[in-house]
Formats: structure tokens, sequence, C-alpha cells
């Protein structure tokens, strides 16, 4: 039902770019976002905040799509202009008792309205990097996360290499695995050196490309990459790349082949069911947790304000879907595995490579598991 519920939101999310949770009494929240279609990286900021309205009864949740920004047009003084009309017009309507927002971009916007409206509560559920002028003077009315991304990268590259080395119907003799991120900077790579890491430990290749964005308009160029490497003999891809990287599963679709999803619990929020039972499973900051956690201490008379931890695994904000369809597609072992592999790197156990940490030991394992051909 949980499932159900989430494809319907994302359905509507999808159609309308707006939803409306409940009335407009109570406590009210609201999620500002470039995209709400993307059922990635923005709809999982949209889909934590409207789980509130089970858990905190009286809760109201709208949300706004402020229009997703191509990387090409991105810079500070456009996202501000282009973004910063929604948080004032938010901040003056006096109806929210707490504004959330995600990603890079809206970051000069949520400063200059955080700054503007003192009395204001924000929450980012991801900083991606604390924003100087935020890390020297912090802002009692923002509280925001960023996430040790390298665990995500860790955990699917032992389920990436536990597909391509089983018996699963869908996987060949060959040891080949795939990654297709958005860009290729440290911050996102950081996302698959531990995958990438698992791989070189299990002599499995790893094809790695690139998308060049994450709006979900150049998803049919991300699903021409990844039949590349689906025919290339890889039998799962796993999608870094937001929006875009919903041709993975396109292109997993049409292949017969797997593929990981991202964010959130993918499974539950691509609307082709064909597509969506590509998925073994997804890998994801948990932003529902730091939803959750900064709106009950508001609640509480607490609020987190002017603190910007980073967070992990070991403190509970990254994880994977342990859902019907992973316990369904995976072998039991796989399954006990990656439990048990997350306790041993909660508790510390589990050295995970950081590409940010060792830019030059990121070159050599890239080189260790490259394609042979």
């Amino acid at each position: 039902m949980k499932k159900l519920v989430s494809l319907l939101l994302a359905l509507a999310m999808l159609f309308t770019g707006v939803f409306a949770l409940a009335e407009e009494d109570g406590t009210n929240v609201l999620v500002l976002v470039p995209s709400l279609g993307d059922g990635s990286y923005f709809a999982a900021a949209a889909l934590g905040a409207e789980a509130l309205v089970t858990r905190y009864p009286g809760t109201t949740v709208d949300a706004i799509a402020m229009g997703a920004i191509p990387m090409d047009m991105a810079n500070a003084e456009y996202e501000l202009a282009t973004y910063l009309p929604f948080f004032t017009e938010a901040c003056e309507s006096g109806k929210y008792d707490l504004i959330i927002t995600c990603g890079a971009e809206c970051n000069h916007a949520l400063l200059a309205a955080a700054k503007a409206y003192p009395n204001q509560l924000f929450v980012s559920v991801d900083l991606q990097g604390v924003p100087a002028e935020l890390a020297e003077a912090p802002l009692t009315n923002v509280y925001g996360v960023t996430y040790k991304v390298k665990d995500l990268g860790y955990l699917a590259g032992y389920v990436a290499c536990a597909v391509t080395t089983s018996n699963m119907e869908k996987a060949n003799p060959e040891k080949k695995v795939g990654v297709i991120v958005g860009m290729d900077f440290p911050g996102l790579n950081e996302y698959i050196g531990g995958f990438v890491q698992v791989c070189a430990e299990n002599g499995v290749e790893v094809y790695i490309d690139y998308a060049g964005d994450f709006i979900v308009e150049i998803a049919p160029q991300v699903a021409q990459k990844a039949r590349a490497m689906y025919d290339a003999g890889v039998d799962v891809i796993w999608q870094v790349a937001g929006g875009a990287g919903s041709g993975v599963f396109t292109a997993a679709k049409e292949a017969d082949k797997y593929a990981f999803g991202v964010d959130c619990d993918q499974a539950a929020t691509i609307a082709d069911p064909a597509e969506a039972a590509t998925i073994v499973t997804s890998f994801y900051s948990d932003y529902a947790a730091v939803i959750d956690y900064a709106y009950s201490a508001m609640l509480a008379g607490s609020f987190p304000g002017g603190t910007y931890p980073q967070v992990g695994l070991a403190e509970g904000f990254v994880g994977y879907a342990d859902n019907a369809q992973f316990r369904a597609m995976a072998s039991p072992e796989v399954v006990d595995g990656i439990a048990a592999l997350y306790e041993k790197m909660a508790s510390g156990e589990v050295e995970v490579f950081s590409v940010e940490a060792d830019p030059e030991g990121w070159e050599a394992l890239k080189q260790a598991t490259a394609p042979a051909n």
C-alpha cells in the first residue's frame, strides 16, 4: 500500500508540478524544489515531507516545482533571480511554519530569504557542501545536512558484484557492471568511489559514463549510453544522475537487464511498471529521516538551526531499499549479506574509499576495473 501511495503521488507530481496534501490548518510545511517530476532527487525531498502528514496529525504539506535549470545556464545570479521570488512569496504569506528545499542551485535563494525573514524556519535536506557564508556565519533559522555519499557506493558495489556473479535469470557469465553519473567532478564521483572499490576487490569490470546534466529532458540520451553498456555485456547499471538517470530504466527494460535506483526507492516512483520492475534496489541518502528529525525538533521547540552536520550510514541517514521487490529478486544470501555489511559499516569496521580525499587513488581504481575491450 505504501508503495502504491508513493507511486500515485509521484504521478500526480509529474503532471501537476504542485500538490497539497491536507487542509490549511494546523502546522504547515512547504517544499520548494526545482522539479517534482524527476522521480529521484527532488521527488525524494517531497516524498519525505509528505510522510509528515501521516506521522504528525494536523500537519499539512504543499510542494512547488520552481523550474529546473540546465547545467549550462547555472550560475549564482541566474539561480537567485529564478528561485528567490518563490522563497519570498512563501515567507511573505506567513502561512508556513517550515520551508524545505535541497540542492546547490537553491542555496543562494535560501540564504537570501533566511536573512530577510529571520523568524521563518528553513531546512535544506542536502546543502551539497555548506556554503562558505553559512559556515562562517551560521543562521539560527536554517538547518541543513550534507552526506557521506561514499557509503552509498560501497553498498551498491556489493550488490552489483553479487548480481553479476550470480545465477540470476538475467545475469550472464561475464563479470561486468556499470554506473552512469550526472557529472564528472569529485563530489559526484564520491558516490561511486566505493562502488568501484568493491568491484576491484572482486575482479569485476566497471563501465563508467556521465549524463552531462540531471534534467529529465536528457533521459533519452542517457538511455543510449545505458544501451551501449548492456550491449557490451553489463548485467546491472546504477544510475546516479537524478531525473536524467531514468533513461537507464528505459534501457534496462528494453535489454531485459537489471538496474539500481538512487535518491529514493525508485521502484516506487518510476511510473512505467516494466521499468520499475528492472530495479533490484535503490541506494539513497534518507531525506525523509532528516526531515522527520528537524520537524519533530521544531515541534518540541528545539529546532536545530545554525547546525550543518555531515551524516552518513553510521548516523542512520544513508541506506538502501530493503523492500519486497529486492527480496524477491535477490537471493537470501545477498539480502542477509548486505544487512550484515550495513552493520559492519555502521560500526566502522569497513574502510570506504573517498574520491575527494584520494584523487590519485581514484585514477588507479578506474584503471584496475576498466573494461578489457
